[in-house]
């Protein structure tokens, strides 16, 4: 008999593979279960697919589609706008999302503490 699939924590979204291997072991470290996908197109094929995850880090600069077209795709579904969703973006780019307040953020670069209490002040 097998094992049930534990709750996905976080799904994060980032086309930079270091950085997700980076953020992965951080998250994996503090005990969170964690999905990486490369793109906004990943994610939603994810989500399509798969359970909800309590949480997305998203990336805001990405190729294919990009955090704020995913995060716009993403209103327009009632069950993966339940999702807390929160943008990793460059400081500048964060400057100019707080303004519009389009989502919650944490700006690049951030440590593994700034990581850890994103999370846990955002994880459903």
């Amino acid at each position: 008999m097998s094992s049930p699939t534990p709750q996905v924590d976080v799904l994060l979204v980032d086309d930079d593979i270091d950085l997700r291997g980076m953020l992965r072991e951080v998250l994996d470290d503090a005990g969170y279960v964690v999905v990486e996908v490369g793109s906004g197109a990943e994610a939603a094929q994810y989500l399509a697919t798969s359970p909800a995850p309590r949480l997305i880090l998203l990336d805001n600069t990405m190729p294919v589609m990009n955090g704020e077209e995913f995060r716009a795709m993403q209103k327009g579904i009632p069950a993966w706008d339940a999702i807390p969703t929160v943008s990793m973006t460059a400081a500048g780019e964060a400057t100019r999302l707080a303004a519009f307040g389009t989502m919650p953020f944490i700006a690049k670069p951030f440590s593994p503490k700034q990581l850890l209490d994103t999370v846990l002040q955002h994880l459903k």
